[in-house]
């Protein structure tokens, strides 16, 4: 691929994640979430699969941690691999390796 593409497509997917980002501020609710102030079915849930541990305890961390790493991808995986292109394009059109006059940059 060309650098201008490369930077172009770059540029496309960060725009991409601004969106997303965006999208997913609209949507979220304007209310506290329940994991900042659980109600008394969330902390006796919490309670039990604490006390009792084991394959309970693993599943529910396992749930929160593959929601998370699911919402961090969503939100940023689209603006990192733009970043990712786009420092790419530069690269290989010199410009982060130096190869333009001083007075460039």
């Amino acid at each position: 691929p060309s650098v201008k593409s490369l930077f172009n497509t770059g540029v496309m997917l960060y725009l991409v994640g601004l969106g997303v980002l965006l999208l997913l501020g609209l949507i979220s609710d304007s209310q506290t979430s329940r994991a900042w102030t659980p109600d008394a079915s969330a902390i006796l849930y919490e309670k039990y699969w604490k006390l009792h541990g084991g394959v309970e305890a693993i599943s529910n961390r396992g749930d929160g941690v593959g929601k998370s790493l699911l919402a961090l991808g969503a939100q940023y995986g689209w603006q990192l691999a733009g970043m990712m292109l786009i420092g790419a394009a530069l690269m290989r059109s010199g410009w982060l390796k130096g190869q333009f006059s001083l007075r460039h940059y």
